[in-house]
Parts: C-alpha cells; structure tokens; sequence
C-alpha cells in the first residue's frame, strides 16, 4: 500500500507481504518537512514586511511629517525671540535655523511609526476589513510606536531630541495627526 501524500512530506506504508515489518513504515521523506519549514518562515517574514495598502502607509508618513512640523511651528511660537525680532513680518531665511532639528524629529518619530505599524500589520487588506479591525490595527500600532519612541531616547544618541514632556508632546501630537489622516482614509 502506498501512503498519502501530505504537505511535501511523503510517508510510504508497509507491505502486506511481509509480516514481521508490518507496523514499520518502509521510507519517510524529511526533506519536504525542511522545505515547508523554510516555507513557512518566508511566508512569516514576508507577511509581517510586505505593505498590502501602500497608500495608507504613504498617508501614515505623511501625517507624521505634519505632525514634526507642527511641532516645530509650535516651537518657534512659543520662542520670545521670534516675537521680539518681528513674529510674522520678520524675514524669512532660505533654511530656517530650526530645519535640521525639524527634519530630525521628523525622521525619528516616522522610524518609531514604522515598527510599530509591522508588528501590528496596520497596511494590511485584513486591518481595512471593517472599522473595528482598523481602529484595533491603529490602537496597537501607536500603542507600539509609543514603546518605541520611548526605547529610543536610551539607544540612539539622536532620538535624545526629546526628553520628559518634550516626549509626550511628540506622542500626543502624533496621536491627533494619526486620527485626524486615518479618519480621512
């Protein structure tokens, strides 16, 4: 008798004829096991990288950006020399002083936003099936990338930016942003 054939992994049965081996599986495939486990780590891998939704993860980067530079605005006002130099009828350089500082936070808070958005599959067709999945998918996603915002400050020299409330102003603001460009997904 020949066995059945499951998942690449072939087991042939016993023969008939002889009586002593007649439990005993003649030949078993392993290889077929190698290769769906390699499978199955591929498929792991590339479900968790792939962004199914590019769009919204464009949205996502997007809004982020938006939120640095409404931060940094905010900054600005909030600065007592803007306003003895002028405020609003003040000169504007070509690169404001502020720009690096700017574009820096920027760039942390979007590859704090990254992370968090992988692991929780937030650009996938599953999170868009309802409007549940898609505020779970946005909850875990910022839940993460709060984590990871703060895990940032102590590993990368750079992410030191923000400190204390400077952070929560970062996350809160960040959170509004979110809202208001997943809302209008």
């Amino acid at each position: 008798r020949i066995g059945k054939k499951q998942s690449n992994v072939i087991c042939l049965a016993t023969d008939d004829d002889d009586d002593s081996e007649a439990d005993t599986p003649r030949k078993k495939e392993t290889s077929g096991r190698n290769q769906e486990d390699r499978r199955s780590i591929s498929n792991l891998v590339s479900s968790y990288l792939i962004a199914e939704e590019p769009r919204l993860l464009a949205l996502d980067m997007c809004f982020i950006l938006c939120s640095g530079l409404l931060l940094s605005l905010g900054d600005v006002l909030v600065d007592t020399n803007f306003w003895e130099s002028g405020g609003f009828f003040q000169p504007v350089p070509l690169a404001p002083p502020s720009l690096g500082f700017s574009m820096t936070r920027t760039a942390i808070l979007c590859t704090c936003w990254i992370p968090g958005g992988v692991i929780a599959k937030a650009w996938s067709f599953e999170s868009l099936l309802s409007n549940e999945s898609f505020f779970r998918s946005t909850a875990l996603t910022f839940g993460l990338f709060c984590m990871v915002r703060v895990a940032a400050v102590y590993i990368l020299p750079e992410a030191t930016y923000g400190e204390g409330w400077e952070i929560v102003r970062q996350l809160y603001n960040t959170a509004i942003c979110i809202a208001c460009g997943r809302a209008l997904y």
